[in-house]
């Protein structure tokens, strides 16, 4: 493996810890802190799916997530308007005041940061990342299956 790529991994892991041991205190997994996260965005909620597909989580895992979450009547579920099948995830009135204090929290933690980086460096980075993310999408395409 390479120097970089070695680098790179370890930060990304690392990266990765900082926001498990940041969701831990504040009494989520790492997982339940990501589907705050996306709950908290769109008005007309998500379904299952999506949440699986945004964070590559297994089915198994948000639906036990989910499953909690009903119980401590933080969300409900709703029959979507063009698949009767899926159910849209809604917050309840408790659940998006307690998820609000929580995603607060975390960008507010995050805006400081990016203040203390400035804006040359956290322009930079993102736009490196951007970059590398956008090489490693052209590499995959030219790349042979393995298996």
């Amino acid at each position: 493996m390479d120097e970089r790529s070695r680098r790179y991994t370890a930060l990304w892991q690392e990266n990765n810890q900082l926001y498990e041991q940041w969701a831990r205190r504040h009494h989520l997994s790492y997982n339940e802190l990501l589907i705050l996260i996306s709950l908290m965005g769109p008005d007309d909620g998500c379904t299952q799916k999506d949440l699986c597909g945004q964070w590559l989580l297994p089915k198994q895992t948000v639906h036990s997530i989910l499953k909690n979450m009903i119980r401590k009547g933080l969300i409900c579920l709703e029959a979507s308007d063009g698949d009767k099948r899926s159910k849209k995830i809604r917050f309840t009135e408790e659940g998006r005041e307690a998820a609000k204090q929580v995603t607060d929290a975390l960008f507010d933690m995050e805006s400081h940061i990016w203040d203390r980086l400035g804006g040359p460096s956290t322009k930079n980075l993102l736009h490196v990342l951007a970059l590398f993310n956008q090489f490693m999408k052209e590499e995959m395409t030219c790349e042979k299956d393995l298996f």
